[in-house]
């Protein structure tokens, strides 16, 4: 506990006078409560003002600032004692004058000296009269007959206004500004005529000067503006300063908005021109000759049918105007936008915004990288051909380049179906295509279906891909690409599938790519590969086969098949075609009921029949192969064919089968054959023999003359002619049946009349060509 200093003096005892000295002394060397408050701590603020902290004798603390005078630089004389009325006792001081006992300065004494008495004129001029010149000037020279009228003009006048002329039905509602009062326009000279108030509906409003409103507590609203008109750009402008300010708003009732002829700017961060929303979505936004200049944003528009924009400029703004809700249209003509930011947007989708009718705009800019036109989605219109770009001259950094468009427009492409883009510079268009030449290509090289034709050099290996594809329910289009190059091009699986032809590095390829529907496309590549040969089938294996039968499986054999080689039998139904290499084609097909030879038809590119080449039969079908065949004379060619034989020469041909045919069993004998280009045109006929080892024998004939004998064992007999003509030949066919008894069948007509033919032995079958091939023929055994 605390004690008072004469106690704490009074704890000494002790009576050494040197002892009590120093104990009296340490206790002075102390601060005591009762010795009042002491300073704890000092401090100054960087305004110069001094806080002093002192602690107190009950240990509490007391807080004192000081603060700091600063004299200021000027006082009232008041400040200055005496000093008011010091100043009222003096006079001014004025150059070349000074104290006088005169009650007025010297040289006026000098004047009043020198006067004289002023004697008044009988009379006085008009111009000695102050103000009677110009009051005799707006006086009327009076008129004998005509005096003083209560009417504000002539009684002549009167009458003419108290009987007006009637004005023509057709005429009646014609309205002109000639004829406009001035209650019809309110000349606006203040803000405070338009801002924060409900305008007269029945007005136009012309703005005589510029105007600056903050966008915050003042604002115009449009609910019932009529038009308001401008002076021009640079005599108009409305300027909204405040931060997040806005310029237009609709409170609630929002109808047409009419501006034309002045300039808009917004220089407040976050400020922008419009915040409006049409009331029912029937009332149009019109701009008629508007600048919008340093813009920080156009705003949002909401829910207005069309828009009607026509000679309008944005210079040095940031961002664009952001449309909502379901429009009908909106046409924008002869918009300039030059100066934009970097990260602005012109048109902007907004909420639940959708065009039923055509967004036209014709544009003239140049923005810098990373600004946008517009970044719609396909889906915001509602019928093909609706977004037309049309005109426009875009440049981006000052360089018109059409390949900037996928960034100025990102979301949408000239080629789909809302796009109807022409006329335009420097953009995409939807219809005029273009040629592109790059002598340089590897590696991966991307196609534009906006691009009509290309010339290619590949340098190495290159993959293609492709960009801008037409939508579904544009018209067909067709690429036209001029390849060339000996390295690998590897083009998308989609143009492949339907693919004619094959590229050749050493040509000039021409490759046509038709989109015919989205996926599906044909290609067709031409170079001297094209010219292709007509495929050519020498042989089928096995060639005979039983009546209704599924998943048959023929080997045809021969030359220039293709990847893409259509191949159809006659009577028959293929499923399957598969290509092995240019001489084998593998076909799993179905056979019918109906018994007898059919066709094989094969196209590469180009068509070609061969006839009678498979037997659906009941009976097991057997074709020579070469080694079966034995030359008895002249040039027949067996290794181009299993089961044919081409004459080789002009000089009669013989060949025959060694094998042997069983007589004992029902078999057929089938020989087909056509005119051969090397045939001998003699007189001498084509024949084949069938013949036994006793000499029994069957033999057909077929002469030059047209003409056509049978013979068996030595006998004639006649035959109508199976040509067309002397020195003709068309395709034949002979058919020989033994089913117990021989029967003869001449393209298909049975030879009747024919005697009993018994068979002894084996045969064996002859066949001699003067001008003909033998391109089918076939041992068939039948079934019992």
């Amino acid at each position: 506990m605390k004690k008072a200093i004469e106690i704490l003096i009074d704890y000494l005892t002790c009576t050494d006078p040197v002892i009590k000295t120093k104990w009296l002394n340490l206790l002075a060397s102390f601060w005591h409560k009762d010795s009042g408050a002491v300073v704890k701590t000092i401090e100054v603020d960087e305004d110069g003002n001094t806080s002093f902290t002192f602690l107190k004798g009950d240990n509490t603390e007391e807080f004192v600032v000081i603060q700091n005078f600063v004299l200021p630089n000027e006082m009232p004389q008041s400040f200055i004692i005496g000093l008011v009325d010091a100043l009222n006792s003096k006079v001014d001081k004025v150059t070349g004058k000074g104290l006088s006992a005169n009650d007025f300065t010297t040289a006026l004494k000098n004047k009043l000296d020198g006067l004289q008495n002023y004697v008044h004129p009988e009379f006085h001029q008009i111009g000695e009269i102050d103000g009677l010149t110009d009051a005799l000037n707006d006086k009327q020279d009076k008129v004998e007959g005509k005096g003083l009228s209560t009417n504000d003009f002539t009684n002549d006048y009167k009458e003419q206004l108290d009987n007006p002329v009637e004005v023509p039905e057709n005429l009646s509602g014609f309205t002109d500004d000639i004829g406009a009062t001035e209650t019809e326009i309110i000349k606006v000279r203040t803000k405070d005529q338009i801002i924060n108030q409900d305008l007269d509906a029945s007005k136009v409003y012309k703005l005589m000067n510029s105007i600056s409103i903050d966008g915050l507590t003042e604002k115009i609203r449009i609910d019932n503006l009529k038009k308001l008109l401008g002076l021009g750009h640079n005599d108009t402008t409305i300027t909204i300063t405040g931060e997040n300010g806005i310029g237009f708003v609709s409170a609630g009732n929002g109808r047409n908005i009419d501006i034309e002829n002045l300039q808009i700017s917004t220089v407040g961060t976050g400020s922008k021109c419009f915040d409006v929303t049409d009331v029912d979505g029937s009332h149009e936004m019109r701009l008629l000759s508007v600048n919008f200049s340093g813009c920080k944003s156009l705003g949002d528009v909401r829910d207005y049918r069309q828009v009607y924009w026509n000679d309008i400029g944005l210079y040095g703004c940031a961002d664009g105007v952001t449309f909502h809700g379901e429009m009908n249209g909106a046409y924008i003509n002869g918009l300039n936008l030059f100066s934009f930011q970097a990260t602005g947007t012109l048109f902007k989708e907004g909420d639940d915004l959708s065009f039923s009718n055509r967004l036209f705009a014709a544009l003239n800019f140049d923005v810098p990288t990373g600004a946008k036109l517009l970044d719609f989605q396909p889906g915001v219109f509602l019928g093909n051909e609706l977004l037309q770009l049309n005109g426009c001259i875009a440049k981006v950094n000052g360089v018109l380049n059409p390949e900037a468009t996928t960034a100025l427009v990102p979301n949408i492409s000239a080629n789909d179906s809302v796009c109807k883009w022409t006329g335009n510079t420097g953009l995409h268009n939807s219809s005029i295509e273009r040629f592109i030449e790059d002598t340089d290509v590897s590696g991966n090289f991307e196609v534009s279906w906006l691009v009509d034709t290309y010339y290619l050099e590949m340098t190495a290996d290159t993959t293609f891909t492709e960009r801008d594809l037409p939508a579904n329910g544009k018209n067909t289009k067709e690429i036209l690409i001029y390849l060339t190059g000996e390295f690998t091009p590897t083009f998308p699986a989609g143009w492949i599938v339907n693919q004619v032809g094959t590229y050749k590095g050493a040509d000039v390829n021409e490759i046509r790519i038709k989109n015919i529907k989205t996926g599906v496309y044909f290609t067709r590549i031409s170079n001297s590969l094209s010219v292709y040969p007509a495929p050519d089938l020498s042989s089928v294996d096995p060639s005979g086969f039983l009546p209704n039968t599924q998943d048959n499986l023929i080997n045809l054999y021969g030359s220039f098949f293709t990847p893409q080689s259509i191949v159809e039998i006659e009577g028959q139904t293929v499923t399957a075609v598969d290509f092995k290499n240019s001489g084998w084609l593998q076909v799993v097909f179905d056979t019918n009921a109906l018994e007898g030879d059919f066709d094989i038809t094969i196209s590469n590119g180009t068509t070609v029949i061969f006839r009678n080449r498979i037997a659906v039969v009941l009976g097991e079908v057997t074709t020579p192969v070469e080694a079966d065949w034995d030359i008895i004379t002249g040039g027949f060619d067996h290794s181009n064919g299993i089961d044919a034989i081409k004459q080789q020469t002009i000089n009669p041909d013989e060949s025959v089968w060694e094998g042997e045919f069983d007589y004992t069993q029902d078999f057929q004998v089938r020989v087909d054959s056509e005119y051969s280009p090397l045939g001998f045109s003699a007189t001498g006929s084509d024949r084949w023999v069938l013949e036994d080892s006793s000499g029994n024998s069957i033999r057909m004939e077929n002469r030059g003359d047209g003409s056509s004998n049978l013979i068996i064992n030595g006998t004639f007999y006649a035959a109508g002619r199976v040509s067309s003509g002397q020195g003709t030949y068309t395709s034949g066919q002979i058919t020989i049946r033994n089913t117990g008894e021989i029967l003869v069948r001449e393209n298909g007509s049975l030879r009747s009349g024919l005697p009993t033919l018994t068979l002894g032995s084996n045969f064996k079958l002859k066949l001699l060509s003067r001008r003909v091939n033998y391109y089918s023929v076939k041992y068939i055994l039948l079934a019992n």
